[in-house]
């Protein structure tokens, strides 16, 4: 286990010293929740406190947020009075019973454990550039078709859906991702495009849950394991 007090002294003499190069390590949000499973344990940590709880709840830590150490692109929270060490990394993971992916692996060290579990906020996964799908359960889409997927905030999402611009709401659960009733514009198209958009319309009401194979790829799974691939 990494030397605690060691750490914490090194992230204050850091901050103390160089307030600006403190600034990376503070990347993990301000309000951030963690879990792991076998045993469950849950982590909150806001912009002054950390709350741990253990061994489903037979254990709690409460403690001041300590200033995290960054380390190959890792950022260590020292609390030497537990005997614990918080790792949290930028690598994506999936709940180990679950199987939902979220952006960040954290890792507990404390006293002679080690404890592995997931944190941050699955739709973050989701937003930001828009997916272009490639396929619908396993064929490739036509070229001269277009179906993308933009997931807002809110809750929301849009996109094109082959011939017509769609838009409607989805819920991500502990459980797994659902979308709710979809609206669309009602322009005619070709055939190819009809049809394609009827495909892919009558996936994403099928969808449970979905992966993320690679930071620029998604996989929508249906409870059959039909699957609509994109990428962005």
């Amino acid at each position: 286990m990494i030397d605690l007090r060691l750490l914490a002294c090194l992230a204050l003499l850091v901050a103390v010293l160089n307030p600006l190069a403190a600034e990376p390590a503070t990347r993990t949000p301000s309000a951030f929740k963690a879990r792991g499973n076998e045993p469950g344990w849950t982590l909150e940590i806001s912009a002054e406190r950390l709350s741990l709880s253990l061994d489903y709840g037979r254990r709690e830590i409460e403690a001041e947020r300590p200033t995290p150490v960054r380390t190959d692109g890792t950022e260590v929270y020292p609390l030497p009075e537990h005997d614990l060490s918080i790792h949290i990394s930028e690598h994506p993971c999936n709940d180990s019973m679950t199987g939902m992916p979220y952006p960040r692996t954290v890792v507990l060290e404390i006293e002679d454990r080690r404890l592995s579990g997931c944190g941050g906020e699955p739709s973050t996964l989701l937003e930001g550039d828009e997916w272009t799908v490639r396929a619908l359960a396993g064929e490739p889409l036509p070229d001269e078709v277009s179906v993308t997927i933009d997931f807002l905030e809110n809750d929301r999402v849009a996109g094109s859906s082959g011939c017509n611009r769609f838009m409607g709401g989805y819920a991500l659960t502990g459980e797994g991702l659902s979308f709710g009733q979809i609206a669309g514009t009602r322009m005619a198209c070709p055939e190819l495009q009809m049809q394609t958009e009827q495909r892919f319309l009558g996936l994403l009401q099928e969808v449970t849950r979905f992966e993320i194979p690679s930071e620029n790829e998604l996989l929508l799974i249906t409870s059959e394991d039909k699957r609509i691939e994109a990428e962005r």
